[in-house]
């Protein structure tokens, strides 16, 4: 039995990834038993009357459906261990017998209507985790009371596995986090006006929103190439924007220094250039991060259309017309030598006027100006529908 338990270990953490080897991962356990019945469960404390904690079945090796059914609509309120169970420590395992006497436990109707129509008459069971009132139990139930030695042992084990079920609990919940928050951040960026394209440091695809899989299905401008990788239309161009790509994923020790950095591409079916920020994801290298996003693409065609709207920019930012036009220009991906000539002054007063912006929307760099821009793109707005 001791030769099965770091197969089983490797499997319980196989179900912290995918959650539907939960299942299986009990049938394991309860194998170890004779005539063995397994479940994960929680317990959530309750401040009603009737009842002390409400109980929920996370997973069950296999078990007669309609038994699994009658104990989810009536008899869990009647299972005598449950409130027991919610004083057990956290890495604590308790042998049935020892919650709740053997004498007491056959004259309950838990006992005489759902335990002994399954020949269900001892069990094991332990504590793993227990936060904010809920509390998580491992549970084996079988036949036959056992001899002393063969329970103790088999409590041994159950004390052996219940850190390791501890640990998957929360690497499941920390995935669990990370895909919710995920799925927010894509709902969000496909409400945006703007493209965002997310690449490692080849530039390989690994999401898009809904406007950027329009400019890359139109393919005029940007492109995804035969290997996934992120392409212009012109070969010198995309030699450029896999550049800026690259240096946008190395993680930089020094803050003043700014990775990635703005071009313009052409259009290769005679409209408008497209307007291209590439900045990076995030300063932080997690451990082993072989497929994280590392560069962020935001495009914006620098058509009046696309552009931020200026009285909104000065009414959330308390910008001047200048300023605000200079944000808007930022964003739409110029770099201050094409805005000073557009606007006909000096670089230096390009620049001087950025550090003004720069103090007023609380950032210190342009692509971190680019972002606070684009991120309130639904309260900015845009020419046409704010002008």
């Amino acid at each position: 039995m001791a030769d099965d338990l770091p197969d089983l270990i490797a499997r319980i953490y196989d179900a912290a990834l995918d959650h539907g080897l939960w299942d299986s991962v009990l049938n394991d356990l309860a194998g170890l038993f004779a005539d063995g019945h397994a479940s994960l469960y929680l317990l959530h404390e309750s401040d009603d009357a009737a009842t002390s904690a409400y109980e929920a079945l996370a997973a069950t090796s296999r078990w007669d459906q309609p038994f699994l059914d009658s104990y989810a609509q009536h008899f869990w309120r009647l299972n005598p261990w449950s409130e027991r169970v919610l004083t057990r420590a956290v890495g604590e395992v308790t042998i049935s017998d020892a919650l709740v006497p053997r004498p007491n436990l056959e004259r309950t109707e838990f006992f005489s209507d759902w335990l002994r129509p399954q020949q269900l008459l001892s069990g094991v069971g332990g504590t793993f985790l227990r936060r904010a009132g809920v509390s998580a139990h491992i549970s084996v139930l079988h036949a036959e009371p056992m001899a002393a030695k063969e329970t103790e042992r088999l409590a041994e084990m159950m004390r052996l596995l219940l850190p390791h079920f501890a640990r998957a609990a929360q690497i499941h919940q920390r995935l669990g986090d990370v895909v919710t928050q995920r799925d927010v951040l894509e709902t969000g960026l496909d409400r945006l006006s703007i493209g965002v394209v997310l690449t490692d440091p080849t530039g390989r695809v690994s999401f898009s929103n809904r406007v950027a899989e329009s400019v890359l299905r139109a393919g005029t401008t940007l492109r995804v190439d035969q290997r996934g990788l992120l392409a212009a239309t012109q070969p010198g161009e995309t030699a450029r924007l896999r550049q800026l790509i690259a240096s946008a994923s190395i993680i930089l020790d020094d803050p003043r220094l700014e990775p990635g950095g703005g071009l313009t591409l052409s259009d290769s079916g005679g409209g408008e250039q497209l307007a291209v920020l590439v900045a990076p994801v995030s300063r932080n290298r997690p451990l082993l991060s072989l497929t994280q996003p590392k560069a962020a693409i935001f495009i914006a065609a620098p058509a009046p259309a696309n552009q931020l709207s200026q009285p909104e920019l000065r009414r959330l930012y308390g910008l001047t017309a200048t300023e605000a036009r200079i944000a808007g220009e930022v964003a739409g991906g110029l770099s201050l030598k094409e805005i000073a000539t557009r606007l006909d002054v000096s670089y230096e007063t390009i620049r001087n006027h950025l550090k003004k912006i720069f103090m007023k929307t609380r950032t210190n760099r342009q692509s971190e100006l680019v972002r606070v821009l684009l991120r309130n793109l639904p309260a900015i707005g845009n020419r046409t529908a704010a002008e």
